[in-house]
C-alpha cells in the first residue's frame, strides 16, 4: 500500500493489489502511464521528479515486494539505488540490498510519465 499511496499522491496510480499482482500487471502493460524498463531508466525519472519503483515477484506465490526508487541513486552501472520501502523493515532512504536480497532475483524497474 506504500507505494501505491505515493504513485496516487504524484498522480500515477497504482493498482491497489498485491506486490504480485501489481507488478504483473506493469509487465503486462495494464498500468496506465507506466513503463517497465531498466534499472537506469526508473533511477533517472526518479532523479527527474517522477515515480519509479523497483519490485520482485516471488516466482512461490508468496508475498512479492515493492519498493520507491529514491532521486538520490545513482546512474553508474555500479552505483548505490537507493530506496524507500515499508513491510518488515520501513525506511525513507536505504540501499536497494537493505529491501532486496541477492535471492530476490529478477527485479523489475518501472516509472511514470
Amino acid at each position: 500500500i506504500y507505494v501505491q499511496d505515493i504513485a496516487a499522491a504524484m498522480g500515477v496510480p497504482l493498482p491497489l493489489k498485491t506486490a504480485n499482482a501489481t507488478l504483473e500487471m506493469l509487465k503486462s502493460g495494464l498500468v496506465k502511464n507506466w513503463h517497465v524498463d531498466t534499472r537506469h531508466n526508473a533511477v533517472a525519472a526518479a532523479q527527474d521528479g517522477r515515480p519509479a519503483i523497483v519490485g520482485w515477484i516471488n516466482p512461490t506465490g508468496g508475498p512479492g515486494h515493492i519498493a520507491m526508487v529514491r532521486p538520490e541513486s545513482s546512474l553508474a552501472p555500479d552505483g548505490i539505488v537507493c530506496i524507500a520501502q515499508a513491510g518488515a523493515e520501513c525506511f525513507q532512504m536505504g540501499p536497494l540490498s537493505q529491501g532486496f536480497s541477492a535471492k530476490r532475483t529478477p527485479l523489475i524497474w518501472a516509472w511514470a510519465d
